[in-house]
């Protein structure tokens, strides 16, 4: 019985979800400290309220990689729940609250879609729109608007 409910669930959820950019995401707070997330579509509604866990790595290769191919100073990449940084102390970035925003809704996203499937969505993404008109760096933008975003998270070491 209960397989069968959440079956029925999960179709209307792969019926419903279709791409990466049809997802909706909308954020509330609940009484200023802790901000409830809503996944999918009319067809299926999944209210996620736990919290998140990132870590942060300074001085990272992955993150100097990215730099000399971005051509960038400073960088910050995310893998997983862990931000990889370079150039850039731990302090300072968390310091930065647009940019730490914007590379936590990169956790969430990896929370969302799964580590393969995110890195071949947002991949596809860049191939498809470039890197400014990806969705993934969209959404990641308009995180950085979102007031309190981070308190949805927790950083472990």
């Amino acid at each position: 019985m209960i397989a069968s409910i959440i079956g029925f669930y999960w179709l209307l959820f792969v019926m419903e979800y279709k791409s990466a950019t049809q997802v909706k995401l909308r954020y509330h707070l609940n009484a200023g400290t802790k901000i409830t997330r809503y996944y999918g579509t009319n067809w299926f509604k999944h209210m996620a309220t736990t919290t998140l866990r990132y870590r942060v790595k300074e001085n990272s290769i992955l993150a100097r990689m990215a730099a000399l191919i971005l051509g960038a100073d400073k960088v910050a990449i995310v893998l997983g729940v862990t931000i990889h940084l370079h150039h850039t102390g731990k302090a300072e970035f968390l310091a930065n609250k647009p940019w730490l925003r914007h590379e936590l809704m990169h956790i969430e996203q990896y929370a969302q879609h799964g580590s393969v499937l995110f890195i071949v969505l947002y991949l596809s993404q860049s191939l498809k729109n470039g890197y400014y008109h990806n969705s993934f760096e969209v959404a990641a933008r308009r995180a950085e608007h979102i007031e309190r975003y981070e308190t949805a998270f927790t950083m472990t070491d």
